[in-house]
């Protein structure tokens, strides 16, 4: 974790100024696509509230397969800087393309994250900042699975404290602001029953909330968090690239610390299958007095 470098990442300002200018010269193409998962969680809301109990599982399937492929094709967008090839129907096809690898990614780095945590927790932490721009480098350089992962703790070696500074501070600012506007939304169309019910301690009864407040949640997580959620990492880590030039095709240390990670990771959650699988055996057997 070294942070000895002849270039610096940029600051976090600066990163904020790029990340909405990014956003906004780019909102054609990012409102077109986050468009279409809006649009389908309208749906879902919709189909919840009137659609017959029969058919909710069926639509919610639906709507999830075409969401997160919408969320590919996102991905390919942004990664080609907001001007991919083809426009929107481009990075759908794109994204269709890229869902095997980037699955395969993702579950590599699930695993290696996961082995990092039963190694105990701060592992699993510096793990998951090494291989944070792994999906990012799957559609950018189109490596597939360790090797996108090898490519990512590449970038950030030498950078971590940087890269976790940044992305530690974007997750609470935008949480935080998330947050805010979902409050000021409520207290806009509930009204003052909403402080009344929040000092009294009640829960708000999920059938008694507003549609509207439902679709503007679902508009400001789908076409303005949702993107700059993605756009804020690519921003990292194409500057880590530019500061550290392309990773090499191998780096068999890298490779070997993920090796014995994700080795842990598939270890641990095969003795916790079987250890749930005894405790309810052993749960059984007493149950039914045998």
């Amino acid at each position: 974790m070294n942070t000895t470098q002849t270039q610096s990442l940029p600051s976090i300002s600066e990163l904020f100024k790029q990340i909405f200018s990014f956003y906004f010269s780019n909102w054609k193409i990012i409102l077109g696509i986050s468009g279409v998962p809006f649009i389908l969680g309208i749906a879902q809301i919709l189909a919840e509230k009137y659609a017959p109990a029969i058919f909710i599982g069926i639509i919610f399937v639906i709507i999830f397969i075409v969401s997160f492929i919408s969320r590919m094709a996102l991905f390919s967008a942004i990664t080609e800087d907001g001007k991919p090839v083809g426009g929107i129907s481009g990075s759908y096809k794109k994204g269709l393309k890229m869902l095997i690898p980037f699955v395969w990614a993702s579950s590599y780095v699930a695993l290696t994250a996961v082995g990092g945590f039963f190694a105990f927790i701060i592992p699993a932490l510096i793990v998951s900042i090494f291989l944070s721009f792994s999906l990012y480098i799957v559609f950018t350089e189109e490596r597939r699975g360790i090797s996108a992962l090898v490519a990512s703790w590449y970038y950030v070696r030498g950078h971590w404290w940087p890269v976790f500074w940044r992305i530690l501070f974007f997750g609470i600012l935008f949480t935080l602001i998330f947050a805010l506007v979902g409050l000021l939304i409520e207290v806009i169309l509930i009204g003052p029953g909403f402080f009344t019910k929040l000092i009294a301690g009640e829960k708000m009864n999920p059938n008694n909330v507003p549609l509207a407040s439902e679709i503007f949640d679902l508009f400001f997580s789908n076409l303005f968090l949702t993107p700059l959620v993605i756009i804020y990492p690519y921003l990292i880590y194409r500057s880590l690239k530019e500061i550290k030039g392309p990773a090499p095709a191998e780096d068999p240390k890298i490779k070997k610390n993920i090796t014995i990670f994700m080795t842990i990771g598939i270890a641990g959650l095969v003795l916790s299958m079987v250890i749930a699988g005894l405790l309810l055996i052993g749960f059984l057997i007493k149950t039914i007095g045998v």
